[in-house]
């Protein structure tokens, strides 16, 4: 998937998870969470040292509901702090606790965790799977808001294998169900779904349409700064595809604001690294520069993988259009070399091209030259391998068809 758009697979499945209050706790513990959960609409930083020092008072022999609540709890926090691997040993150990109570609603949110790793890692047809896993081991009946999950998980897997239509549709019917929620946390949940809309319609070049989308998300009642600061940040990408600069960078910088005071790295590092890129494309390298290191710190700070590579690909070329090749090469060609370990030809043929332009504007007509028989040849490669997909997609039609029929006669065999 693109560098830039990783952020938009972090949040809604989270947020799905914490909304029911805690039961058969001590009022007094009861209280503690449902402040802690008030306090990281603000800070994320403040709640989660909170919520570390609830668990070390409740210890664990906690009962079941609040440690389960607490872990759910914290992992919205995990992954609004953009501490991603954190956040899927944490869904881990909700899986394995979901597995010792007897709990297979919660086990089976649990198990979306790991369904999120395997789209932040590109594994989309293993999501996929697991995706069809989780949902034949459903109850008869589940709960609106594990399906609601679902068919948001279902959105994500199809966004990113760039099947636009069917990424809509199952958003659509996740807001459908949410659409008439009155629970206090449904307006921060619409948001998120709609906010995953405009990321499609970005993505099928109408950001008209992704504007009076996020728009719309914005006028919910009850969506804390987290949310509104993710919504800025998507509306700022669509302005700058209208060309309305100006007010696109207006957009990011409230998102960014948002994010330093709230405590968000994930969300600064990827807004500071659509900065940079913008800087980039206007060919003012120093502010580039700038905006990329910041990106890169942020980045680190999370461990985040995609955005460590679009924020050092940014400040490598930012050196680079300074005429600092020196400096910047290695951080262009390590990015090229990770993403072509990935097999993610697209992107490096695009890094290449950009490349080869800045050599050949510098004078260096050889290296230009050895640059753009690499990207050609990766090209054909990529040509290739997408008639290759071509094929594999239709036998993964069929299969997926067989996917569904077994997993109707489980849930028929489930209710015998």
């Amino acid at each position: 998937m693109p560098l830039s758009s990783r952020l938009i697979l972090c949040v809604l499945l989270a947020a799905s998870l914490q909304a029911a209050p805690v039961a058969a706790a001590s009022s007094g513990d009861a209280a503690e969470l449902e402040a802690i959960r008030t306090l990281s609409r603000s800070s994320t930083p403040d709640a989660l040292a909170r919520l570390e020092a609830l668990r070390a008072r409740v210890g664990k022999d906690a009962p079941y509901p609040l440690r389960r609540d607490l872990l759910r709890t914290e992992v919205q926090l995990r992954e609004d702090a953009g501490q991603l691997e954190r956040a899927y040993a944490l869904e881990r150990q909700a899986l394995l606790l979901a597995i010792d109570n007897n709990d297979p609603v919660f086990a089976a949110r649990a198990r979306l965790g790991a369904v999120r790793q395997l789209l932040d890692q590109n594994r989309t047809h293993e999501a996929q799977d697991a995706l069809a896993e989780i949902r034949a081991g459903l109850p008869a009946n589940p709960p609106p808001m594990l399906r609601i999950a679902l068919d948001s998980a279902d959105g994500d897997a199809f966004n990113a294998k760039a099947q636009f239509d069917k990424a809509l549709a199952s958003y659509l019917q996740a807001l459908k169900l949410l659409q008439d929620d009155r629970r206090a946390d449904a307006g921060e949940e619409r948001a998120h779904l709609m906010r995953r809309i405009a990321r499609v319609y970005i993505n099928i070049d109408n950001p008209a349409k992704a504007i009076d989308t996020t728009r719309q998300a914005l006028l919910e009642r009850n969506v804390p700064a987290r949310t509104t600061g993710r919504l800025h940040f998507t509306q700022g990408m669509a302005l700058l595809k209208l060309g309305r600069d100006k007010e696109g960078l207006a957009a990011f910088e409230s998102a960014l604001d948002t994010a330093v005071r709230g405590g968000l790295t994930g969300l600064e590092a990827g807004v500071r690294g659509n900065i940079a890129d913008y800087f980039l494309r206007q060919h003012d390298y120093a502010r580039a520069e700038r905006e990329a290191r910041l990106a890169l710190v942020a980045s680190e700070q999370v461990k985040d993988a995609n955005l460590i590579l679009m924020a050092k690909a940014n400040l490598g070329f930012a050196l680079m259009g300074q005429k600092r090749f020196a400096d910047g090469l290695p951080y262009v060609d390590a990015v090229i070399a990770a993403l072509d370990q990935a097999g993610a030809s697209t992107d490096v043929a695009a890094m290449l091209d950009e490349k080869g332009r800045m050599q050949e504007q510098a004078g260096q007509y050889k290296e230009a030259l050895a640059t753009l028989r690499r990207q050609q040849a990766v090209q054909q490669s990529g040509e290739r391998a997408a008639r290759d997909k071509a094929v594999a997609a239709l036998q993964e039609e069929y299969e997926a068809g067989q996917r569904t029929r077994q997993i109707a006669l489980l849930r028929r065999e489930n209710q015998v």
